[in-house]
């Protein structure tokens, strides 16, 4: 079985948004490559997205077309985006994030609705860090053990690292104190209700931030997605990578420009092509 296209996933980085003239995504690292490679390019990144949607994306994709003449390249996105389904409308999805505001609801809610819905959002969810971590993981996992299952070509990146590594803290703080938090323990709404807390709750958030240990639960969920992820250079994502190479980089958007997207082809083109001779082969 022959490899015959390229097809991408994920959001406006894979898509390659604020690029002069590329209004079909061909013009980001994966349809670069598809062309150099001589093979077709589809992408189903949709800009702005989260992780939901993506996953959404590749079971959208391959529930209809086939599943061994295909390279998909995944490029997983922020953890703190959150994507529903809206008024049970299994063709109208929308996503909240950091810059969300009630302009970018409007379709979808009232205004009174938007303003609600993004309070909701910032006040328990941007920087809940265990939900975003929780819900991302598990929906990562699924896509990739679909993937797995289908034995279906691909290569993933992600561009916010924190999913899969620790982020390791230099001070106990009210975020640290708040995820660590034993329901005895007295709520801390200041830093100086955290000097305040009796000395073996503060011995205790030492130990904790000394050996900066990750739950069971998220330990085994990192390990399992970190397998299948690759890097642009070793341990960095597009956006890191672009920012080390002195890529252009749109000031509002964060979007790497055409010169990034053409090194990024060059980057992985051989690596693209090496994996779909290798598996090739194995369909003789």
């Amino acid at each position: 079985m022959k490899i015959k296209k390229i097809v991408s996933f994920g959001d406006s980085f894979i898509f390659g948004s604020e690029i002069d003239g590329n209004t079909d995504g061909s013009l980001a690292w994966p349809g670069l490559a598809a062309k150099k490679l001589g093979l077709q390019y589809e992408t189903r990144a949709i800009p702005g997205c989260g992780n939901e949607s993506i996953a959404k994306q590749i079971f959208d994709y391959f529930s209809v077309n086939e599943k061994d003449d295909t390279l998909a390249i995944i490029n997983w996105t922020w953890k703190m985006r959150w994507d529903f389904c809206v008024d049970q409308d299994i063709d109208r999805w929308t996503g909240l994030g950091p810059t969300c505001v009630p302009s970018t609801l409007k379709d979808f809610f009232s205004l009174g609705d938007c303003k609600e819905i993004i309070h909701f959002y910032n006040k328990f969810i941007d920087d809940n860090d265990y939900f975003n971590l929780l819900r991302t993981l598990l929906t990562i996992n699924s896509a990739q053990g679909f993937l797995k299952e289908n034995n279906i070509l691909n290569v993933q990146t992600m561009i916010d690292n924190t999913i899969i590594n620790s982020q390791k803290k230099n001070n106990i703080d009210l975020e640290f104190y708040d995820i660590h938090k034993d329901p005895s323990w007295p709520d801390c709404q200041t830093d100086s209700d955290l000097d305040k807390l009796p000395t073996h709750i503060k011995e205790e958030l030492n130990d904790l931030l000394i050996n900066n240990i990750d739950p069971p639960w998220l330990s085994e969920l990192r390990n399992r997605v970190r397998k299948e992820i690759q890097y642009f250079n070793k341990t960095t994502s597009f956006l890191e990578w672009a920012y080390e190479n002195n890529f252009p980089v749109t000031e509002e958007g964060l979007h790497p420009l055409a010169e990034a997207h053409e090194s990024a082809c060059a980057l992985w083109l051989n690596d693209y092509s090496t994996l779909i001779d290798n598996y090739e082969r194995t369909k003789i």
